[in-house]
C-alpha cells in the first residue's frame, strides 16, 4: 500500500532530536525561559520524604539496535519489561520457553519480554518471533499474574491455534519493518508458556501500540485503519461501525482466551487519525487517546474543547464498556499542533484522565497554578493535562526547556502523584535531583508532579554522551517506579547492573527508582 496514507510526525520529531546538540545542566538549573518568561525558573529540591534514589540501572541489549518500550509490575512485586531486539546476541537470562533468534526475513527483529526482581536480578526471559520484524510495545499484568502484550509482527509469526485472527493480512510498512500486522498476546505469569497470540490487522500496516486489561482479563488494544479490511462482524452495533475519514483510530476488546473480538469501533472524523494511540480501562469505561487532523471529531457537552485549534490536536474519548456509546469526546491542543506516540494516557481512581505528548503550541491551554504555565521554547515542549470524568479540563502544564522536549510514558503512583517519562534536548531543562552525568544530543527524563499539576516533586535527567529516550514507566504499591527506554550512550549511569556494558548501536535501559526513606 502507499506509504503516505497518514501522517507520521513522530518520525520527523525523532530525526530532529537526533540532530540537536545540548549540554548538561546541574540540579536547580535555570528554567525554560532563562528566568524571563512563563516557565520554571528554579525547582526546589524534594523534601527528604519525597526523594527518589536509583535502586538499580542497567543496559539491556546486544550488538545491534535494541529498545525497551514498556514495563509492568507483577502481583509479587517483580516487574516485566518488553521491547524489540535486532541482535542475535541479545541477553536471555533465566528460564523461559524461547531463547532462539529467528532470521531470514527482509527485516529482522524479535519481540522480547524479561522479568526482574525488585533488586534487578533476572528471573526469566523470552525472545518471541518469526523470521521478520516483531516488537512488543505495551505490557500489562493482571491481578492474577497473567501477562498481556501488544505490538507488531510480520508474516510467519508463531500465532497459536484457535485465536481470532490466525492469518497474517498486513501491508508494507517500508524497508525498516517490511510487511506488518498488529499483534496481541497472553503469556503465563512465570514466562513458561505463550497462552495465546494472535494477529490483529488487515492490509494496512499498523501496529497495536498499547494495551489495557479489565477485571475479567479481557484485553483492549488500539491501532488505526485506512483500508476497510477488518471483518464487519467485529464492528456490528458499535459506536462507529464504519470508517469516516482517510484513516480512523480503532479500539477493540478481545476475549481473555484470545478466541474472539468481542467488539471493535472506529473513532474518527473526515481526515486522518493516527495509529500512535493509547488506551486505558476502568469500571466505568474505555479511554482512548489519539491525535487528529479532523475538524469534525465527535465532542460532548462539558468537553475541554469542542474545536480543532491547530493542524493537529489531541483527541480523548471515553467509551462505554460495551463499545456502543461515546461517554465523552474532547479535543485538546493549541494553534500550532500536538502529537502522541505510545503509553501517554493514565487514569486515576476517581476516573480523571491524564495525558501527555508533545506540543508546538505556545498557547496550549495551561491552567492557573500550573507548575510551568509558559511555553519553554521551539520546536516542542512536553505537557501534562488532567481531564475530569466528563472530559473537562481540570489542570494542564508544560514540561520543557528552550529546545526539544516531549512526554512519553505516564502513570499514577501509590500516592496519586503523576509520573512522566520522556526526552529533552534543552540545556535548561529544570531538574532538582542528581542523576548521573547526562549531556548528549538528548537525554531521558523522569518527572513526578502533584495530582493538581501545580508542583514538580522530582525532576531527574538521565543519560550519557549519546542520545537517550525515556519510554514507558510502571508504578508499584511500594511507591517505586520502573523507568525504561533506549540509549546510544556508552556511559549511561549504571547501578547494580545486570548488564553494565553498552552492547550495540542502541541498547535498552531499565532503571528502578525507590523512595530514599
Amino acid at each position: 500500500m502507499p506509504q503516505h496514507s497518514r501522517p507520521r510526525p513522530l518520525h520527523a520529531a525523532l530525526t530532529l532530536l537526533a540532530l540537536v546538540l545540548s549540554s548538561w545542566t546541574c540540579s536547580n538549573a535555570s528554567g525554560p525561559n532563562g528566568g524571563g518568561g512563563g516557565g520554571i525558573d528554579t525547582l526546589p529540591p524534594p523534601a527528604p520524604s519525597e526523594s527518589l534514589g536509583v535502586a538499580f540501572s542497567t543496559y539491556l541489549g546486544g550488538t545491534q539496535e535494541d529498545m525497551v518500550r514498556d514495563a509492568a509490575v507483577t502481583p509479587q512485586g517483580n516487574f516485566v519489561v518488553v521491547g524489540s531486539s535486532q541482535s542475535t546476541g541479545f541477553p536471555t537470562p533465566g528460564t523461559g520457553f524461547d531463547h532462539s533468534f529467528a532470521t531470514g526475513g527482509a527485516a529482522v527483529s524479535e519481540a522480547f519480554i524479561l522479568a526482574f526482581t525488585p533488586q534487578g536480578t533476572p528471573l526469566w526471559s523470552n525472545l518471541i518471533g518469526g523470521p521478520n520484524f516483531e516488537r512488543f510495545y505495551g505490557v500489562e499484568v493482571s491481578p492474577g499474574g497473567s501477562i498481556f502484550t501488544s505490538g507488531r509482527a510480520g508474516a510467519s509469526f508463531p500465532v497459536t491455534a484457535g485465536v481470532f485472527q490466525p492469518v497474517f493480512a498486513g501491508g508494507n510498512a517500508g524497508p525498516k519493518y517490511s510487511t506488518q500486522d498488529g499483534l496481541a498476546c497472553r503469556l503465563a505469569g512465570d514466562g513458561s508458556a505463550m497462552t495465546w497470540c494472535s494477529y490483529f490487522g488487515d492490509s494496512d500496516d499498523t501496529p497495536a501500540r498499547d494495551v489495557a486489561i479489565d477485571a475479567a482479563e479481557n484485553l483492549y488494544i488500539v491501532t488505526s485503519d485506512s483500508m476497510d479490511g477488518y471483518p464487519s462482524a467485529w464492528f456490528a452495533g458499535s459506536y462507529q461501525p464504519v470508517r469516516s475519514g482517510k484513516a480512523d483510530a480503532v479500539v477493540a476488546k478481545l476475549s481473555s482466551d484470545g478466541t474472539q473480538v468481542l467488539w471493535a469501533t472506529y473513532i474518527g472524523g473526515s481526515q486522518d487519525e493516527n495509529h500512535a494511540n493509547s488506551v486505558r480501562v476502568d469500571a466505568t469505561g474505555v479511554y482512548v487517546l489519539t491525535f487528529t487532523h479532523s475538524a469534525d471529531m465527535p465532542t460532548t457537552a462539558g468537553a475541554a474543547s469542542r474545536t480543532l485549534r491547530g493542524p493537529t490536536d489531541l483527541y480523548v474519548a471515553k467509551l462505554s464498556l460495551d463499545g456502543k456509546t461515546l461517554l465523552y469526546g474532547t479535543y485538546l491542543g493549541g494553534s500550532a499542533g500536538e502529537a502522541t506516540e505510545t503509553h501517554q494516557l493514565a487514569v486515576d481512581a476517581q476516573g480523571n484522565a491524564y495525558v501527555t505528548g508533545m506540543t508546538s503550541s505556545s498557547d496550549f491551554p495551561t491552567t492557573a497554578g500550573a507548575a510551568q504555565p509558559g511555553y519553554g521554547g521551539a520546536p516542542r515542549d512536553g505537557f501534562v493535562a488532567k481531564l475530569s470524568p466528563t472530559g473537562g479540563l481540570i489542570a494542564a502544564t508544560y514540561i520543557g526547556g528552550n529546545n526539544e522536549d516531549f512526554g512519553e510514558g505516564i502513570g499514577i503512583d501509590a500516592a496519586g502523584n503523576v509520573v512522566l517519562s520522556g526526552a529533552t534536548s534543552s540545556p535548561d531543562f529544570a531538574t532538582n535531583q542528581s542523576s548521573g552525568t547526562p549531556g548528549g544530543g538528548q537525554d531521558a527524563f523522569l518527572v513526578r508532579l502533584t495530582p493538581n499539576l501545580g508542583r514538580v516533586i522530582n525532576s531527574l535527567r538521565f543519560g550519557g554522551s549519546g542520545n537517550d529516550i525515556g519510554r514507558g514507566i510502571a508504578t508499584a504499591a511500594d511507591s517505586s517506579i520502573v523507568f525504561v527506554g533506549m540509549t546510544s550512550s556508552a556511559n549511561w549511569p549504571m547501578s547494580g547492573a545486570y548488564q553494565p556494558t553498552h552492547g550495540g548501536s542502541s541498547d535498552g535501559f531499565v532503571v528502578r527508582l525507590a523512595p530514599v526513606n
